[in-house]
C-alpha cells in the first residue's frame, strides 16, 4: 500500500476546477474531456433529516432581522414574488446572526488540524472573521491539545484527499486517510454536533471508503487508497469544547445509505408528464340500443348471435355487460356481488 503525501499545506492547497454548481471536474475512466461529477456530500444529502437543520436556519434568520431594522424595511419593501432579493435579505439575516460563525470555527479546526498532521506550525493559520471580529486562536488550544491527544494512535498517511466513484460518478474529498492496528481506515473530522447527521456520516465515509484517489491537476486515478469497506472513524471535536472523541461507524450500513441516495436521487429526476395524466370525465349517456338489447337476451345463443351481427361496434362494455348478463341468466340465484365477478 501507497503512502500518499500531500505537499500543500491548508492555507496553499489547490482545489479542482468546479462547474458553477460547484461540482469538480473530473476525466471519464475511458477518457475524453472532464465532466462534472456531484459532490459526495450533496450526494449523500438525500438520506438526511433536514427538520432539525431546518428550525436551526429559522431561528438564525429570526435573529437577524428582529435586531436589525434595515434589514426589517428592506424586507418590507421588497415584493413577495422577488425571490432572489428576499433570499439575499434572508442570507444576510442568518450573516448577522452569527449563523456563518460555526461553520468558520469548524473551517479553522480543519485548517488547523491538518498543519499539525502534515508537520506544520499550527498558529500559521491564517485566522478567520466571525460575526463579532476576528477569531481569537487561543480559544481553540484546548481543541487542538485534545485532538492530539485522541489522535495519537492513529498514524495520517493522507490529508484531504481527493477521490471518486466512478459507477456513481461522485467526487469528494475525505479528511484523512489513517493506520490503526496496521489497517487503513476513512477518518472524518466533525465540529459540530453528529449525533442526528450519522446517517448522512456514514453514507458519507462508505463513499469514500469506495472511492479511488484522483489527482484532478494531472487527471489521472491513483492506487487504490487500501482502506476498510466495513467500517471507518469519526473524530469528534466540537468547536470550543477542548474535547475529542473516536467513534467506530458502520459503513455498511452506510453503502446501504448510498444506495438508498441513489434510488432517491433517480426518483427525483421524474417529471410532473411521467408521473400524471389528466383525469377527462365522459359523462355516461342513455344507453345504446345494442345494450338494451344485451340486457333483454333470453339465453346464451341469443348473446352470441347480438356478439355475431354487431362485431363491428362492439366494445369491452359490452362484452361485460354480455358477461352480467349470462351470469343471471345461467345462475339465476346469483347475488348482485357475485354478479360482479361472474365471468
Amino acid at each position: 500500500m501507497v503512502t500518499f503525501a500531500n505537499p500543500y499545506s491548508p492555507t496553499e492547497r489547490p482545489q479542482p476546477e468546479r462547474d458553477h454548481w460547484g461540482r469538480p471536474y473530473v476525466v471519464p475512466p475511458t477518457g475524453g474531456k472532464p465532466v462534472p461529477y456531484t459532490r459526495t456530500t450533496t450526494f449523500v444529502s438525500a438520506v438526511e433529516d433536514m427538520y432539525k437543520l431546518g428550525q436551526w436556519q429559522q431561528r438564525h434568520v429570526a435573529r437577524g432581522v428582529a435586531f436589525h431594522d434595515d434589514l426589517i424595511a428592506a424586507i418590507r419593501d421588497t415584493d413577495v414574488e422577488d425571490r432572489t432579493t428576499l433570499n439575499g435579505l434572508v442570507d444576510e439575516a442568518k450573516e448577522r446572526s452569527g449563523a456563518g460563525d460555526a461553520a468558520r470555527h469548524g473551517t479553522y479546526l480543519h485548517a488547523v488540524t491538518e498543519a499539525a498532521d502534515l508537520g506544520e506550525d499550527p498558529a500559521e493559520v491564517p485566522r478567520p472573521m466571525q460575526s463579532y471580529g476576528e477569531l481569537d486562536p487561543l480559544a481553540f488550544l484546548p481543541d487542538l491539545a485534545a485532538y492530539l491527544k485522541e489522535t495519537e494512535p492513529l498514524k495520517a498517511v493522507a490529508v484531504e484527499l481527493f477521490t471518486v466513484n466512478d459507477p456513481l460518478k461522485v467526487a469528494g474529498t475525505t479528511d484523512r486517510v489513517v493506520e490503526y492496528e496496521g489497517k487503513r481506515y476513512i477518518a472524518d473530522l466533525k465540529t459540530g454536533s453528529i449525533e442526528h447527521g450519522i446517517v448522512k456520516i456514514s453514507a458519507q465515509l462508505a463513499m469514500y471508503a469506495r472511492s479511488r484517489p484522483y489527482d484532478f491537476q494531472k487527471h489521472e486515478r491513483l492506487e487504490p487508497h487500501g482502506c476498510e469497506v466495513d467500517r471507518g472513524i469519526v473524530i469528534h471535536l466540537p468547536a470550543g469544547k477542548g474535547v475529542c472523541q473516536l467513534y467506530w461507524v458502520d459503513l455498511l450500513q452506510g453503502w446501504e445509505a448510498v444506495m438508498r441516495a441513489r434510488d432517491m436521487r433517480t426518483l427525483r429526476q421524474l417529471r410532473f408528464p411521467q408521473l400524471t395524466r389528466p383525469l377527462v370525465h365522459i359523462p355516461s349517456g342513455p344507453p345504446s340500443v345494442l345494450a338494451q338489447q344485451i340486457d333483454a337476451a333470453m339465453s346464451r345463443d341469443e348473446v352470441t348471435a347480438l356478439w355475431q351481427q354487431n362485431a363491428h361496434e362492439w366494445t369491452a362494455e359490452h362484452t361485460d355487460l354480455a358477461q352480467r348478463r349470462l351470469a343471471v341468466l345461467e345462475h339465476p340465484s346469483t347475488t348482485d356481488a357475485e354478479r360482479t365477478t361472474a365471468p
